[in-house]
């Protein structure tokens, strides 16, 4: 081996190679260090521009023009660049990746696999709703978010990819994401954004959360009279959960008004209307105390 060469085995240092390559173990890998690096993809005919904060400098190659470096700060700075073709172009960032902490381009023409923000691996904040990213959710198992915004994407996948990360709020409505709402047990929720989506299972999951909103509106989230915790002051969205009377677990809708007002809900809006099913008498008295405790409105079907 000549003088300078490294051999790795499992990121363990145990030999020398030629100067310059790199072999590991774990990846068969021969030759030049990899760089690692984001790819961003994006049709933007116009000005481009996302915000980043972090620590450390990254570089951003735009695949026209020279590339831009910048200093990252907790305050965040812009990166942009102005296309003249609504093509695909690639946006390829180097450098101190494992420094960003946030990250934001929602309402911009990004068309990338969702796989690549798993590259940041200290993103705190994942802000892309309202994009054309794709990709499956599991691609960020295990990273340390507590807000991830992604509605109105094409991404999919079981939110049970996301279980056990601390997020404070999820926006996923309006996208491809399954699964049982019981796989958010123990998030420190304080905003959940489901509406429209392939979201299953009973709102008692969501016991204990410190919501201040809550959109299942449109999912097959259902209550079957579990109890629940209080809200207070929670902007609450369960409308055209195709509730109904099964006559197992009761009226969908009478179950609500009921654990909700045994919960002590106070200040809360309601819209537990749409296609539910209409309550009935055996909910007066809990309809009775929720508007009492300052809830309104209460949008249910009579």
């Amino acid at each position: 081996m000549s003088r300078g060469s490294r051999i790795y085995a499992d990121g363990i240092l145990i030999s020398g190679t030629p100067r310059g390559a790199r072999i590991y173990a774990d990846g068969v890998y021969m030759g030049q260090e990899v760089v690692p690096t984001v790819t961003l993809t994006t049709t933007k005919n116009g000005l481009f521009s996302a915000t980043v904060e972090g620590s450390g400098f990254l570089t951003f190659d735009y695949s026209e023009g020279s590339p831009q470096t910048l200093e990252l700060t907790s305050g965040g700075v812009v990166f942009s660049h102005t296309y003249s073709t609504a093509d695909e172009k690639e946006i390829k960032i180097t450098g101190a990746l494992f420094g960003v902490t946030y990250f934001s381009a929602s309402s911009t023409e990004l068309t990338n696999d969702i796989a690549e923000f798993a590259k940041f691996t200290s993103l705190k904040v994942l802000s892309i709703g309202n994009t054309g990213v794709t990709g499956d959710i599991a691609a960020l198992t295990g990273m340390p978010l507590t807000s991830l915004y992604l509605y109105s994407t094409s991404v999919t996948g079981d939110i049970a990819a996301l279980t056990g990360m601390l997020l404070k709020a999820l926006y996923l409505s309006n996208t491809g994401a399954t699964g049982d709402i019981a796989a958010l047990i123990g998030m420190p929720l304080v905003t959940l954004h489901l509406g429209n989506t392939g979201v299953t299972g009973d709102i008692a999951a969501l016991t204990g959360m410190p919501l201040t909103t809550l959109y299942l509106y449109g999912t097959n989230v259902g209550c079957n009279g579990t109890a629940i915790s209080a809200l207070t002051g929670c902007n609450i969205q369960l409308q055209n959960c195709s509730w109904v009377d099964d006559g197992g677990d009761g009226n969908e809708t009478d179950n609500y008004l009921i654990v909700a007002a045994a919960a002590g809900h106070s200040g809360c809006s309601i819209n537990i209307g749409g296609n539910n099913v209409a309550r009935t008498s055996a909910s007066d008295a809990a309809l009775g105390a929720l508007i009492a405790a300052g809830n309104m409105p209460i949008d249910v079907n009579e």
